[in-house]
């Protein structure tokens, strides 16, 4: 991920499990963060940072509201 983002200017999209988002967040190679809530209780999952380095403050940098009840939250670190 540190080779693709020094040479190139566009964005990474990272799709992964906890596991993924935890290694590259303590790498600092996470800058944005776009969460889509969607309306249902599921009881159990993964974690989306299973384990984390402490308490890391987000900016909210845009939301939308979709008909169908999803959320999109957009934040920057």
């Amino acid at each position: 991920v540190k080779d693709l983002k020094s040479k190139s200017e566009k964005d990474i999209w990272l799709v992964g499990g906890g596991q993924v988002n935890t290694l590259l967040l303590k790498a600092n190679l996470i800058d944005e963060i776009i969460l889509t809530l969607i309306p249902v209780i599921l009881g159990e999952g993964i974690p989306l940072f299973p384990t984390s380095d402490g308490l890391r403050k987000l900016n909210l940098k845009s939301e939308q509201a979709y008909e169908n009840g999803f959320v999109k939250l957009r934040y920057e670190f």
